[in-house]
């Protein structure tokens, strides 16, 4: 949590949080967004959802589905494009073209100048997809984590 931070701004207006589990990251970063700000969680998992219903902050909006159906029907779920968005969904588990859409919406639903952090990776699967789709990727490491991981931090 502590290295995906380092690359997360103050006072964030909108984050997406694709992948969010439990919550962990979710309620470390409800604690950098603007106070008028929103962060959207989308999660998959009916069990995980409701933990997430559970976190009291107004600003958190939690929608149950898949990254790929809900930001690419955003307008339906009246997604504005964000300055942030994480995502700790395993790349393992997708094919390489759902990787590929995956970033793609990503990108779509990022303001110019927003931020893609892609974590909790074991193996770079994420890096040469993100290197097409964005103009800068950083990939960065974290040793100290259980298994250690990949960060890959991308800019629009």
């Amino acid at each position: 949590v502590r290295r995906v931070l380092r690359y997360v701004a103050n006072d964030l207006k909108v984050v997406i949080e694709c992948g969010a589990g439990e919550g962990v990251m979710t309620r470390a970063v409800l604690e950098k967004i603007a106070l008028d700000g929103t962060l959207i969680v989308i999660e998959p998992n009916a069990q995980f959802v409701e933990i997430l219903k559970q976190i009291p902050d107004a600003r958190l909006r939690v929608i149950q589905g898949t990254a790929e159906q809900v930001l690419g029907d955003w307008k339906k779920y009246a997604i504005p494009d964000a300055d942030l968005i994480l995502s700790s969904i395993p790349f393992s588990f997708l094919k390489p073209k759902e990787r590929a859409l995956l970033i793609s919406l990503t990108y779509a639903r990022l303001k110019r100048g927003g931020t893609c952090i892609v974590f909790h990776q074991y193996y770079p699967l994420a890096k040469k997809v993100l290197e097409k789709v964005f103009q800068r990727a950083v990939t960065t490491y974290e040793w100290r984590n259980f298994l250690p991981c990949f960060v890959f931090v991308a800019e629009k």
